[in-house]
């Protein structure tokens, strides 16, 4: 039987269960979590978690102002738009014009915003967010259905969806990251096998799919800008960007993405088509889901 510990998350606790695991470290910043074979090991993580090198120490690192640019600044993010006049691209992701990986992670993000009216006529808003990674390579599939329940925008569900499913993509590799002696790491599959310190996580691709122009820019050279601003519109009135907290965040998981060599390629794909390609299918689930969590109660 397998024991998860979770460090780290929104209980910290020990599970049997990975299904139960997951809903405590699913929405959480740097979840740290781990799979054991033996109950007394995972007793062990869950006081001591990794030890010193924990991944929010290596967040704190990387997050620390000074006069250079951070990793994120300098890296290489490839941005990708559907030009066809179709509304989507009529390949596959090989169709996708980026120098392949040897590990390819596919994401898909979205956003919803719903207004409602009540039997008395009262407008109230609805926010939610969806994940979709579908089955491929390293992963098995994983649907999510997040909701929002303070300051409700459309931009914020979508941002939202992207910090939860690329901390969380990069949270089942962190395991080989910060012990070297560890082989595998626990992920949307327990038991599949990840990329080891230094090389193989160099051969890591994640291609993340939105339909929101808004999230590409935050991503590219938008949120660079932000940041090198301190998040502000202006030093003088203090005013912070929009969404600076979550901004913030998307420029974190950035550093932590580039600090370990691995590229992320953002595509920018079109919403609400009838298109039957890998892009359209897996845009219209994230979507589903992004409703799925506006409206839950």
């Amino acid at each position: 039987m397998p024991f998860y510990a979770v460090h780290k998350g929104k209980q910290r606790g020990i599970y049997t269960d990975w299904n139960e695991c997951k809903q405590h470290i699913f929405g959480v910043r740097h979840p740290i979590f781990k799979k054991f074979a033996t109950k007394e090991e995972a007793e062990h993580f869950l006081i001591h978690g990794f030890g010193t090198k924990t991944n929010q120490s290596m967040m704190d690192t990387l997050g620390k102002s000074n006069d250079t640019p951070l990793a994120g600044d300098n890296a290489k993010i490839d941005v990708i738009n559907e030009n066809n006049e179709n509304g989507g691209s009529e390949g596959s992701v090989e169709s996708i014009n980026v120098p392949p990986k040897k590990h390819i992670v596919h994401i898909f993000t979205d956003g919803s915003l719903i207004r409602k009216k009540s039997k008395k006529g009262v407008a109230r808003l609805l926010c939610g967010y969806g994940i979709y990674i579908p089955a491929y390579g390293l992963m098995e599939e994983l649907r999510y259905a997040g909701t929002i329940r303070d300051n409700k925008t459309n931009n914020r569900g979508e941002l939202k969806a992207i910090i939860d499913g690329l901390n969380y993509i990069v949270s089942c590799i962190d395991d080989t990251m910060v012990d070297t002696a560890v082989d595998t790491a626990v992920a949307a599959t327990p038991d599949a096998e990840f990329p080891h310190k230094n090389d193989k996580l160099k051969e890591t691709q994640i291609i993340l799919y939105t339909d929101s122009s808004y999230s590409k820019l935050i991503l590219g050279d938008t949120g660079v800008k932000y940041r090198k601003a301190g998040y502000l519109v202006s030093k003088k009135s203090g005013e912070e960007v929009k969404n600076a907290d979550m901004v913030q965040e998307i420029m974190e998981i950035r550093d932590r993405i580039a600090a370990y060599g691995m590229e992320l390629v953002v595509k920018h794909v079109y919403a609400h088509t009838n298109l039957d390609t890998f892009e359209a299918n897996g845009n219209r689930l994230a979507d589903e889901y992004a409703n799925i969590g506006a409206n839950r109660p």
